[in-house]
């Protein structure tokens, strides 16, 4: 890394050579009457627009008298480490400049956009009074970033704008923002402290926390915090998310409280106990297990606990995400009571290998371990922390919707003829999973099936299918070799996106359409079309779109280098 001295020496060489470059500035460009476009030096610009920055400076300051109003994304490369935007420019984007540090922003500037400092490395940055509106995921997964302030004059803040803010401790809201939750922070693990300005008509915080400004609902608790918190007795209603991500280990409700929205405690891997206030008329807790009132419904587990868990009879509902992430959690007993258990109840239990129903149970059964309807036709859930394969039993018709969703050691799978139907997610993240065969008798295979399935090489699909569903194979990253059967129509978004070692395809001449980013991210050099008309969006890398819709396209083979944008038909 540079020190101080090499810093500051590069930045005054860039100010140098931009004060030396602007005595010329006048003549030193060529325009394009046809397209507007305009250079000046290493800025190449067009109707006020900086499209492109050819220079090889890491330091740069743009010059004020070129006329920009927008930085459009892609202007700059990843090597950009510092910026000083002039006055008059409006909106900008930097989205993965992965090694930007610094950036100075004018206030000639109102709105921060969408996506703007996505995947950067800033440290700090000052929001100027001028600003009013941040973007959706303005400031995502800038990981480097360490405290935000939000001045005065902003007044709404795009959904995920600062997710995945790993280094973010403090955050400071102005007196403006009218609208603000946990959504716009999750995964900002680091947090300490959020304070808001008492002019806020909105919102408040109290130790650190954030309410809103009567503080019935608590919207947002620092996830960096550690120990315990006691909610304060005023509170009602505890927003979704709030508690995501926590380091606390023990959370106390009050009496108040009626309302306790969904994923409050994703993620929590600390979290060991829920203590409810015994007045409490709407929430109950029990060795610090959170049940609603009555005890037919078991609401949240913390998910520090481990080892096995009994469920207690009389609960008959299992919500979706009561045992989610529980880590530690090595078994679970599912009592005769329990008739209703929802999707993603047991998601990411690593180390989850057994699960046991009562037999006198009429709705679910269970058989080595595995968690199926009564009649045993569907599977509705194989444990994620069970490795190796795994031979689906004859009686299955359906395979539940994320049933092995995360099995991270399951090798292989075997399905049966039986098998009709694959559901949504039903082996997503299945990152051990090399090889797959999905008989015939399958007529419909979900969406996202097989998405991050990153080990899976190859795949035989079922003859019967008619539709390859959205991100169906997605991030198949060692998928080799598919053959889409003659008997599909449809190919759906991002079917096959990032199937980074995808080389070749044919598209049969039954399909008709292919939708958006189908293709998208894919090692192809070699597509067969063996229809003339069929339907394509933004669904492959390059020109192949523009070369197939062509009048001479069509029917045939195109090909193109590796990592090539131009395609040929051959």
């Amino acid at each position: 890394m540079k020190n101080k001295n090499s810093i500051c020496a590069a930045v005054l060489f860039t100010l140098l050579c931009t004060a030396a470059f602007a005595q010329d500035l006048v003549t030193d460009f060529t325009t394009n009457d046809d397209s507007g476009l305009v250079r000046h030096g290493d800025f190449v610009i067009r109707n006020g627009v900086l499209e492109s920055y050819t220079g090889t400076q890491t330091h740069v300051t743009i010059p004020a008298n070129l006329g920009i109003t927008e930085i459009r994304q892609g202007a700059f490369g990843s090597s950009l480490i510092s910026v000083v935007i002039p006055q008059g420019v409006r909106t900008f984007s930097f989205f993965e400049c992965y090694n930007l540090q610094s950036v100075t922003i004018p206030n000639s500037v109102t709105s921060i956009g969408d996506f703007a400092f996505h995947l950067t490395s800033l440290t700090s940055v000052t929001i100027p009074n001028s600003v009013t509106s941040i973007g959706v995921y303005a400031f995502n997964n800038t990981t480097s970033l360490t405290s935000i302030t939000i001045p005065n004059s902003v007044t709404s803040i795009g959904y995920s704008a600062f997710r995945g803010c790993s280094g973010l401790t403090s955050i400071s809201i102005g007196s403006g923002v009218t609208e603000i939750d946990s959504s716009h922070f999750l995964d900002c693990t680091g947090i300490q402290q959020i304070t808001v300005d008492q002019n806020n008509t909105a919102y408040a915080s109290a130790d650190g926390v954030l309410f809103n400004k009567t503080r019935t609902e608590l919207l947002l608790f620092p996830s960096g915090r550690t120990g315990s918190y006691i909610i304060p007795n005023s509170v009602t209603i505890i927003e979704a998310l709030a508690f995501a991500n926590s380091d606390l280990t023990s959370i106390t409700i009050p009496a108040g409280v009626t309302d306790i929205r969904w994923g409050n405690f994703y993620n929590s891997e600390n979290l060991q106990q829920v203590v409810v206030d015994q007045n409490n008329t709407a929430y109950a807790s029990v060795d610090g297990v959170l049940f609603n009132k009555a005890r037919t419904e078991i609401l949240i587990f913390p998910p520090g606990k481990t080892g096995p868990y009994i469920i207690p009879n009389g609960i008959t509902a299992i919500e979706w995400d009561t045992f989610a992430n529980c880590s530690g959690l090595t078994s679970i007993t599912i009592p005769a009571s329990v008739t209703s258990i929802r999707n993603g109840a047991f998601s990411d239990c690593t180390s989850l290998r057994q699960i046991t129903v009562d037999q006198n149970n009429t709705v679910y059964a269970s058989a080595d371990g595995v968690l199926f309807n009564k009649a045993q036709t569907v599977l509705q859930y194989f444990p994620s922390g069970r490795a190796g394969s795994y031979i689906i039993p004859n009686s299955v018709t359906s395979i539940g919707n994320s049933a092995f969703a995360g099995c991270t050691g399951l090798t292989s799978i075997t399905i049966p003829n039986s098998v009709t139907g694959i559901g949504s997610s039903a082996f997503a993240g299945c990152t051990g999973l090399t090889l797959v065969t999905i008989p015939n008798s399958v007529t419909s295979i979900g969406g996202s099936a097989f998405v991050g399935c990153t080990s899976l090489t190859s795949v035989t699909i079922s003859n019967s299918v008619t539709r390859l569903d959205q991100a169906v194979f997605s991030g198949c990253t060692s998928l080799t070799s598919v053959i889409i059967p003659a008997g599909v129509t449809r190919i759906q978004w991002a079917a096959f996106l990032n199937c980074t070692s995808l080389t070749s395809i044919t598209i049969p001449a039954n399909v008709t359409a292919i939708e958006g980013n189908a293709f998208i991210g894919t090692g192809l050099t070699s597509v067969t079309f063996d229809r003339r008309d069929t339907t394509i969006a933004n669904s492959f890398p390059g020109d192949l779109r523009a070369k197939y819709t062509a009048a001479n396209g069509g029917i045939g083979t195109y090909t193109r280098p590796a990592g090539g944008d131009v395609w040929t038909k051959r």
